[in-house]
């Protein structure tokens, strides 16, 4: 059970359709140290994907320290939101049932097919709020990460390509902290050593390489405008939910 759920989670999450959530439908539930231990491929995947948009923005004219020091700042500022929303949701507010985060991630795909053409590369404390924001508000079962932030980059002016790097730029801090701390709960369980095995570890690197083949078929639909149109499927996990609940 452990072996399918993380070849899911991490081949599920380069799209945006909430991997998560997805998995919950299906009743394949896994204790949060693996479900932490599975952002670890993912992070990586994400690094081997941004390199060479990172090393040509380090060998450009634009990198500047000044420039450096403003986006980690940006980054900062979003990220904040996440561990606020985490304790309010699991302490304070009860969380929505999952069909609510289906529909919230259908109702933002389908927003995308009226959002006007925008081409601002431009990221300030407005739009790193609303995205952090955004990102935080994702916690809740159903709503996916990916098409939320997105969405909300879109809506608040970034080009298509600016917000799709922002999004998955916001990704990288907090899954790798997730998967520090999954595979720390793994260890003093005894039980990391099991998911090292070079058969596990294969099945792991074959679902990154889809997943980073899946992430480009992803940016392509973005800058084409077609993301919206996986609005429709949303509506199968939506029905599905609402009936099972």
């Amino acid at each position: 059970m452990c072996d399918l759920y993380l070849l899911m989670q991490i081949f599920l999450e380069s799209l945006p359709i909430s991997s998560s959530g997805h998995l919950d439908l299906l009743g394949l539930s896994v204790p949060w140290a693996v479900d932490f231990f599975a952002h670890g491929p993912t992070v990586l995947m994400l690094i081997v994907y941004f390199a060479p948009t990172l090393r040509e923005f380090l060998f450009s004219s634009a990198c500047k320290m000044s420039t450096c020091w403003y986006l980690l700042v940006m980054l900062f500022c979003a990220e904040c939101f996440t561990p606020l929303f985490y304790i309010l949701f699991s302490i304070i507010l009860p969380r929505p049932p999952l069909w609510f985060g289906f529909l919230c991630t259908m109702l933002l795909l389908f927003s995308l097919r009226f959002c006007r053409a925008s081409c601002s590369d431009r990221v300030g404390f407005k739009e790193a709020g609303a995205v952090g924001l955004m990102q935080g508000i994702a916690l809740l079962p159903g709503v996916s990460r990916l098409a939320s932030t997105y969405a909300v980059g879109r809506w608040m002016g970034l080009s298509a390509t600016t917000a799709f790097r922002l999004s998955c730029a916001l990704q990288i801090p907090l899954f790798a902290g997730g998967a520090v701390l999954g595979s720390y709960a793994l260890w003093r369980k005894n039980e990391l050593a099991s998911f090292l095995t070079p058969t596990c570890l294969v099945s792991l690197l074959l679902a990154s390489v889809g997943a980073f083949f899946l992430l480009k078929i992803v940016e392509k639909s973005m800058e084409r405008e077609w993301l919206w149109l996986l609005g429709f499927y949303m509506i199968i996990p939506f029905v599905a939910a609402l009936l099972v609940h």
